[in-house]
């Protein structure tokens, strides 16, 4: 133990831990929570809490067996709204109230034991994505049954299934587990199998469904990368024409124009005029920063408005920043990950170059999607510039009071949505909290926040594909979580694509609340508005 962990371990002597377990009894024809004072000492995980709730407090409390040691993978349950093995899952990283529930997307049995029924059944029948393990002599299994099989390396947890925002629409989704084992089926030199795992990939709620939120990496105590399985298969995809036609002219979009829309690029910084002052063309005349504005933050109508009030925040701060005007394209993030590698490269070649006529030191982007591959992603084509979502560089401007924010919203509740590809893709979450607080808002957290978010259901391609029949969108499904908050009056996004995505959303439900752009608050701030 570490000189460090030590005072910590200490002060923990003597405590105990507010446990709330889910509990479900079809006999009882309802769920409800229990609620127990577990002792720290001698209760290192979260199943061992459970374990002592069942020696001293209820026996009657359903556990499955467990391994103790990570392997098996049948302890899966949601401490505090996330995934995790209860047999690993240490009590000393969690706070004083901890609140234990079976994992999501799948039918409880009783109490925090879920059916694994639906995450088998995702998987094609016959299955020839799975691997038959060894079976000693003495463990046949009996009446001619065939031999137990398992996913290769996948522990079988479902705690992917659980976290997946897909998987929550109910839908079908065969769901992340069967999608990374059939990509690698398709790298064995097993000729035959080939088209038909496509074909079964390619089908209704395969391998196109999911929207690239990296939920399943995160969850997965294995440490399976799902992503590169599913980009691949979606890349083969491509490569036969088996695709979404809509996602497919989307694509023609991004190749002929440079943009999702197909607009031509003499139009992307036609959300300009309205400002009564001209923003530097950075391939013209040197700026500090570089604004990749993106293509909703370019094009969307609702976007665009986020756009303007961003950039005369900064003018108003001096802040020496320019556009690529025409020149800019989609730098490609999502066209990466629906499958379309040879145009992503033609895009990073083309944006380079680009920026290789600018003189600049830095990049900021209004897009998380773009943040994502400009700071992760060219740099192995040759950017060697920072790059930072808006509201890292607001919160500097801030900080260093060339953007001054009053705290004239006092009263305003509002939430905020962690944008997955900046949250969970960057870990860029105390900047949009820090700037909603210096405004005087009262932020509200939803359970789901952080690193921990819920997509939107626009990444990976998405929001450019057909809706899957039935289900609730992960759009809908997000505000209804923000609407259990009670009264908040707005709901704050820093994505243009969450704007998009969320207000229709919330207009479908009818919710009391205004789904508005981080901006809108700021604006506010800066102008002293109550």
């Amino acid at each position: 133990m570490s000189v460090i962990e030590q005072p910590r371990r200490q002060e923990q002597e003597g405590a105990t831990r507010h446990v709330k377990v889910y509990r479900y009894a079809p006999e009882d024809g309802g769920a409800r929570y229990d609620e127990f004072e577990v002792p720290v000492e001698g209760c290192k995980t979260v199943l061992d809490a459970l374990h002592w709730i069942q020696l001293h407090c209820d026996p009657s409390l359903s556990l499955r067996h467990s391994c103790l040691h990570a392997s098996c993978g049948t302890c899966g349950v949601r401490v505090n709204g996330q995934e995790v093995l209860a047999c690993v899952c240490e009590l000393a990283d969690l706070e004083d109230e901890i609140r234990v529930e079976p994992l999501a997307n799948m039918p409880p049995i009783t109490d925090v034991v879920v059916d694994m029924i639906p995450f088998y059944k995702g998987l094609p029948d016959p299955h020839p994505i799975l691997r038959v393990s060894e079976v000693l002599p003495d463990a046949q299994p009996p009446n001619g049954l065939d031999a137990y099989m398992r996913l290769e390396d996948c522990i079988e947890c479902a705690l992917c299934v659980s976290a997946c925002p897909i998987a929550a629409s109910g839908t079908g989704f065969v769901g992340p587990a069967a999608l990374v084992a059939a990509g690698r089926l398709l790298e064995e030199p097993r000729g035959t199998d080939r088209e038909e795992v496509l074909g079964w990939a390619g089908a209704p709620h395969g391998v196109w469904d999911c929207t690239t939120c990296m939920a399943c990496v995160q969850a997965c105590p294995a440490g399976i990368d799902h992503l590169p399985a599913i980009v691949d298969m979606r890349r083969a995809l491509v490569e036969q024409g088996d695709l979404d036609p809509l996602l497919a002219r989307t694509l023609q979009n991004f190749a002929l124009q440079g943009n999702s829309y197909g607009r031509s690029a003499r139009t992307r910084a036609r959300w300009t005029k309205p400002l009564d002052f001209k923003i530097p063309d950075a391939r013209t005349e040197p700026v500090d920063y570089v604004w990749f504005v993106g293509d909703f933050a370019s094009f969307d109508e609702r976007a665009t408005l986020a756009s303007q009030r961003l950039a005369r925040m900064l003018h108003d701060a001096g802040v020496s920043f320019g556009l690529l005007y025409e020149g800019e394209r989609s730098a490609g993030n999502d066209v990466r990950r629906m499958g379309e590698e040879g145009l992503f490269e033609a895009l990073v070649e083309h944006n380079l170059g680009v920026l290789g006529q600018a003189e600049f030191e830095a990049i900021f982007t209004t897009d998380p999607h773009s943040l994502n591959t400009l700071r992760n992603e060219y740099p192995q084509y040759g950017l060697d510039k920072p790059v930072y979502h808006y509201t890292e560089l607001l919160m500097e401007l801030v900080m260093r009071g060339a953007v001054a924010l009053t705290p004239t919203l006092g009263g305003t509740r509002v939430t905020y949505h962690d944008p997955c590809y900046l949250a969970r893709y960057n870990q860029i979450t105390d900047p949009p909290r820090e700037l909603i607080r210096a405004t005087g808002c009262e932020l509200v957290e939803m359970p789901r926040h952080g690193s921990n978010t819920f997509c939107c259901g626009a990444g990976g391609g998405r929001i450019w594909m057909s809706e899957s029949d039935g289900g609730v969108r992960p759009s809908e499904q997000r505000i209804r979580e923000a609407q259990a908050l009670g009264d908040i009056d707005y709901f704050v996004v820093s994505c243009p694509k969450d704007l998009t995505m969320y207000a229709d959303a919330a207009n479908t439900i009818g919710a009391e609340f205004e789904v508005v752009e981080l901006t809108t608050l700021l604006e506010r701030a800066v102008a002293g508005e109550m």
